[in-house]
């Protein structure tokens, strides 16, 4: 044991891939960076951008872990491994045990930039073990897999290169998403969503099976090579039962879905505002101060025009699973689609709704529609002070343009003129409203 130990502490020292991990640890470190603004505030968000640069990593792990895999043992492997006694001893096995531990060292990294980055924004809670999991699975996954790959008869670059291939084909071309079993890493973490532990689970069976697989594949090509190697029944047997099982993980894996689940409702939301409530996720306590100010101007437009209490707005997810959906989202570390939901809700009230019960007109209702996006515009900058962002989209056609110049003129009789303007379009609109 201790002799294996020593053994192990060597290979550890001495592999190649120790170049590999150094850069994947600078690289996924950059692009939660990249990415700095869009998590900042939330655990959530921050634990799946842990996951999220290994749709770039993974690939890059295994064909390290291949390269290394060669360099290391070559194809003296098949020769070492003719019985799996022999290949628990072998340089192979240390190979492919310091491989798999040293890639936890990238998602390790990425926990410590996300817990770095979230310091100074009183984000309550913690990390979300889950995520964090699933980048360690993916990680030790991808390294076996690598390793598995490296084994196989070849050039030394046809190895890495095939790995990397099949891992990004794996991660990109195999069915992902929500209620896919086989997703394994997420753009966006919101705090209305979690991961399974079925999904979880299928995480750990396909980390198992690629990695009996990869401890097994040098004994079953030494067999394929050496016909004298078949001759023990034991063998055989002990071979073949370590593949159904590695087969068997893989196969419960595929079906082990969804990944994700909506969560239970909070029972305590976040809510603040008077005249207009906003509701957060509790695990939304950073954005607090930012939507206070936001309600806080929000109750002085709707004293400004006579507005009645309209229904509070709550983040997306808090009307519960037989209800899904919701009013806004907090995302990139910003309240804007806030304020754009408070503005919208708002105008509404202003150019009034139809209350006629029939089938609208087409015309009509864009025709409303366009009176509302225009009083809505202008609230919204009431609300923020500036025209919202290029990547915010307008489906209405809104002159910025025009609403920026109103909002910016110190005559309130020209600003009163121009709402008063869209109010009896959008009156003309709910008249017309019916269809004949």
């Amino acid at each position: 044991m201790r002799a294996t130990r020593s053994l192990f502490l060597v290979a550890l020292r001495r592999t190649p891939l120790l170049v590999v991990i150094a850069a994947l640890v600078v690289l996924q470190v950059a692009l939660m960076q990249l990415e700095h603004s869009t998590w900042r505030m939330s655990w959530s968000e921050a634990s799946a951008a842990i996951t999220s640069p290994w749709v770039y990593l993974a690939p890059l792990t295994a064909a390290g872990a291949a390269w290394a895999q060669r360099r290391w043992t070559g194809q003296r492997v098949l020769d070492e491994a003719s019985t799996l006694s022999t290949l628990l001893r072998s340089r192979y096995v240390l190979g492919l045990m310091s491989s798999c531990l040293l890639a936890l060292l990238v998602p390790l990294a990425g926990a410590l930039t996300a817990l770095a980055g979230t310091t100074g924004h009183e984000v309550p809670g913690t990390l979300w073990p889950s995520y964090l999991l699933m980048a360690a699975l993916t990680a030790w996954t991808s390294a076996a897999f690598g390793c598995l790959v490296g084994v196989l008869p070849g050039s030394a670059w046809f190895s890495p290169a095939l790995a990397a291939v099949l891992v990004f084909g794996r991660h990109l071309w195999l069915p992902h998403g929500a209620s896919s079993a086989l997703t394994r890493f997420f753009l966006a973490g919101p705090p209305d969503r979690a991961l399974t532990g079925v999904g979880v689970l299928s995480a750990c069976l396909e980390a198992l099976g690629v990695t009996v697989t990869a401890l097994t594949a040098p004994v079953t090509l030494h067999c394929l090579r050496r016909d004298r190697a078949w001759t023990s029944w034991s063998q055989r047997l002990l071979l073949a039962g370590t593949t159904c099982a590695a087969a068997a993980a893989l196969a419960v894996c595929a079906v082990c879905g969804p990944v994700v689940h909506a969560r239970a409702l909070p029972e305590a939301p976040l809510c603040t505002g008077e005249e207009l409530q906003v509701c957060l996720w509790p695990d939304q306590a950073a954005y607090l101060p930012e939507v206070e100010e936001l309600t806080q101007r929000a109750d002085a437009l709707a004293h400004a025009y006579h507005l009645s209490t309209p229904p509070p707005l709550l983040e997306y997810g808090l009307y519960g699973q037989d209800q899904p959906g919701g009013d806004f989202t907090l995302v990139n570390g910003s309240t804007r689609f806030l304020a754009a939901s408070i503005a919208e809700t708002l105008a509404v009230q202003v150019v009034g709704t139809a209350e006629q019960r029939c089938t609208p007109r087409d015309e009509a209702v864009s025709r409303w529609m366009k009176a509302v996006g225009e009083v809505s515009a202008l609230l919204e900058m009431e609300l923020t002070g500036t025209q919202r962002p290029e990547g915010m989209s307008d489906t209405i056609g809104t002159d910025w343009d025009e609403v920026a110049r109103v909002h910016a003129s110190d005559d309130p009789a020209l600003r009163s003129t121009w709402v008063a303007q869209r109010q009896e379009q959008a009156q003309n609109a709910i008249s017309q409203w019916c269809t004949p």
